[in-house]
């Protein structure tokens, strides 16, 4: 009697697994499945920055860069291309900047408002998947579909700057498999598709080391992440522009002037 009890309770136990695992997941579901895949409230909330480090491949041509970022929002990026550096930074408050001189002379600029809107976004610290309704961010499941046979749930993201893109997220893994979304400029507008890859736990965060992005199956560039390190002590200084002509001058001053 007691043993075919616990048979009954067992197989009981079985059915009821096996019914949730394959019960269709909704929007919250998905969203705190994959908050907790990359590391979890507690992580999330102890990662104040970011330092990184990498290469950009654009078919034979390899531009170094490096980026730093901060809660929640503050972000800047160092690209040398050739012999110029290229700088593009926001402090969270003022209007991002940009720097890339034709002359030693030039000196840094407002980004346009296309420019402004999309560095902004990119410098959501936690991503639009984390808090998205505090920030503005409105989400839509729209449904399943498969990505190179794996199973993936595909959401409509609206920010609250207005950027419309569709997020891939891994149906085994939850984390970002791919992003989609138009980027302007030039008077273009192009369709492109970003790939996540290589995850890795930095400061107990699951971060991508590798970015594919795609225009239709054409490979535009790869970015390799070839160091990244967290909460790094960042002045806030070194993200709002500078008076000078030379950004990257007065950015290596402001990190040797750090406690």
């Amino acid at each position: 009697m007691g043993s075919s009890f616990k048979v009954l309770a067992w197989w009981g136990f079985l059915i009821l697994v096996l019914t949730v695992q394959g019960a269709d997941l909704d929007l919250d579901a998905i969203l705190a499945r994959h908050r907790e895949a990359i590391g979890g409230t507690q992580a999330l909330g102890r990662l104040n920055t970011l330092r990184a480090s990498g290469i950009v491949l654009i078919s034979r041509q390899r531009a170094p860069y490096e980026l730093w970022a901060a809660f929640p929002n503050r972000l800047r990026i160092e690209s040398t291309i050739g012999e110029r550096v290229l700088v593009q930074s926001y402090d969270g408050k003022n209007p991002p900047w940009t720097w890339f001189p034709e002359t030693i002379y030039a000196l840094p600029e407002e980004m346009n408002e296309v420019e402004a809107g999309e560095f902004i976004s990119d410098a959501d610290f936690t991503g639009p998947l984390i808090n998205p309704r505090g920030k503005g961010n409105e989400l839509t499941l729209i449904g399943e579909e498969t990505l190179n046979g794996q199973k993936v749930f595909r959401l409509k993201l609206v920010e609250g700057g207005g950027q419309e893109s569709s997020i891939l997220i891994d149906g085994e893994s939850f984390l970002i498999a791919c992003r989609s979304g138009v980027r302007r400029g030039g008077g273009a507008q192009i369709e492109l598709d970003t790939f996540y890859l290589d995850y890795r736990k930095v400061a107990g965060v699951m971060l991508p080391f590798r970015y594919e992005v795609y225009r239709g199956t054409s490979l535009v560039r790869t970015v390799l992440v070839q160091s990244m390190e967290g909460n790094v002590p960042i002045p806030p200084a070194l993200f709002g522009m500078p008076e000078g002509p030379d950004p990257v001058k007065a950015r290596i001053e402001i990190e040797a002037r750090r406690p």
